[in-house]
């Protein structure tokens, strides 16, 4: 059944209005997932985002984790027994500049931001998704927002 113009122009400003409350939630949403994705790929293999091995601990920073009973085998940026470290207190912040959504992965206290930072210095950026977590993303987004537009012509 065709749509009359008036409906077609209703359906296109509820489209825009779930657009823009929903853009937000979807790219936080992936935002938190890629940061698992990227918190994972590190502790469990120690390698950045182009899946090369970060380089190994200097050799008495090696020998404090293993004499405190934490792993060696490769760099994982846990920093604590817990096996969680730093990443508990990185997070995702979004902020609404207009009509754009930026999301930010990053220190959630000083403390934290410092740690990215000396370990950005060291390793590069530690918080880069890879071309598959980035492509994962964004296949994702780009799913959820095909259902809201083809939901709003039904």
């Amino acid at each position: 059944m065709a749509l009359s113009l008036e409906q077609a122009i209703s359906n296109i400003d509820q489209l825009i209005l779930q657009l823009e409350f929903q853009i937000p939630r979807i790219a936080t949403e992936l935002s938190i997932g890629v940061k698992s994705n990227i918190q994972d790929r590190i502790q469990e293999r120690g390698v950045d985002s182009n899946g090369k091995a970060l380089p190994p601990y200097s050799e008495p920073y090696a020998k404090f984790r293993d004499k405190n009973k934490l792993q060696t085998d490769h760099v994982d940026l846990t920093f604590s027994r817990g096996g969680i470290g730093m990443w508990s207190k990185t997070g995702v912040i979004g902020v609404q500049k207009g009509k754009k959504f930026l999301v930010t992965v990053g220190g959630q206290d000083q403390e934290t931001k410092n740690k990215l930072g000396w370990n950005s210095d060291r390793y590069g950026d530690v918080l880069k998704p890879s071309k598959l977590e980035k492509n994962e993303a964004i296949e994702i987004f780009n799913f959820r927002i095909e259902k809201i537009v083809k939901d709003a012509f039904r």
